[in-house]
């Protein structure tokens, strides 16, 4: 019935969107419950992962047929179940088939981001895509736990990288919903730095395995490879703004490699410059939205350095009195920003009248 239904569409019904979606919806879902049913009549055996890749290997075809981005998130959803499957659940088993399905499913990406790059199925499956890269990437470590510092840097590279290509020309005009890249790399970064900047992820340092037993490992070669891309994003980026970034936030897979490499055994050096990095940021969109007027921007640096005034304040490390009077002058700082903001803002309507 599914295959009668696409059958129809691709003869009767090829332009209508509502047509191409539902029909290949249907036999994507129809060639799982098929799976399933022949699997329970001949007592096939397997392993969810098999049938999950099993099951989307065979509804590709559907997304070039019928041109669907329904299919292509339920592919794209499938995969990420396969891949965390097999990357967590099996310790050791990498998801190659997940970087396969991803290759050939750009094609398909590249006609949406050509064609029809101001629809709502581009920007579903741009989050789609980034939310995938980032819930699947850890699968490609092998569960390492004795380096999980450099599994850090990996996801900060990961995250740097997004932030980048949310700051490129195509996507550095549209709003949140338009650019889960940038929304997701700049969370992805804060977080990170804010859990780095306490002492209890510093303390195994000096208890790692050798580091020569990590080259036996994919991380190693996906650092270099996630280096490459973000330095070349970088270049990209500081080219688009005549070579003058002034953002630090897509920089600070820079600080962190350094702290890691060079700074593991002085853990309150590398905090301090952590929670520096983190000012910095924070004090950059401060000054960003006061400049620009946008209260927005302005607020969320606020929310920033809010956040690392939180995070001290359970820092344990830090005298209680400290706390609290640097958890108070952040309060107030939030009053005087936004009070100084509509100030401004109040004079200009002034003057304009």
């Amino acid at each position: 019935m599914a295959q009668l239904f696409c059958a129809y569409t691709l003869l009767r019904q090829k332009n209508k969107v509502v047509w191409r979606e539902c029909s290949s919806v249907f036999l994507f879902f129809a060639i799982g419950a098929s799976i399933s049913l022949i699997s329970q009549i001949y007592q096939v055996s397997g392993s969810l992962d098999g049938f999950l890749l099993t099951w989307v290997l065979p509804a590709l075809p559907l997304i070039y047929l019928l041109s669907s981005s329904t299919v292509t998130l339920l592919c794209l959803a499938g995969m990420t179940w396969y891949a965390c499957l097999l990357g967590y659940e099996r310790l050791g088993a990498i998801p190659f088939m997940y970087l396969v399905v991803l290759l050939l499913l750009m094609p398909h990406y590249y006609k949406l981001l050509t064609t029809r790059s101001s629809s709502h199925s581009f920007y579903l499956l741009n989050w789609f895509l980034a939310i995938s890269v980032t819930i699947c990437l850890g699968s490609f470590t092998k569960g390492t736990s004795s380096w999980y510092e450099w599994v850090f840097l990996l996801y900060c590279l990961l995250f740097c990288i997004y932030y980048f290509i949310g700051r490129l020309e195509y996507f550095r005009e549209k709003g949140v919903a338009a650019n889960p890249f940038l929304f997701i790399g700049m969370m992805g970064i804060l977080v990170i730095l804010l859990m780095w900047s306490f002492d209890f992820l510093w303390e195994d340092f000096d208890t790692l395995s050798k580091p020569g037993d990590l080259f036996n490992d994919p991380l190693p070669y996906l650092i270099m490879i996630a280096l490459v891309a973000v330095v070349g994003l970088a270049w990209k980026n500081a080219k688009q703004q005549n070579g003058k970034p002034d953002d630090p936030t897509g920089f600070s897979f820079a600080l962190f490699l350094v702290l890691i490499v060079a700074m593991g055994k002085h853990h309150a050096l590398a905090i301090i410059a952590i929670n520096a990095w983190v000012f910095i940021i924070a004090l950059h969109f401060i000054r960003r939205g006061s400049r620009e007027d946008h209260l927005g921007i302005l607020n969320f640096g606020l929310v920033v350095m809010a956040a690392l005034a939180v995070c001290r304040f359970f820092d344990e490390t830090i005298p209680f009195i400290w706390r609290g009077i640097f958890f108070v002058i952040t309060g107030i700082g939030f009053f005087i920003a936004n009070y100084l903001m509509l100030q401004k803002r109040k004079k200009i309507i002034i003057q304009a009248k």
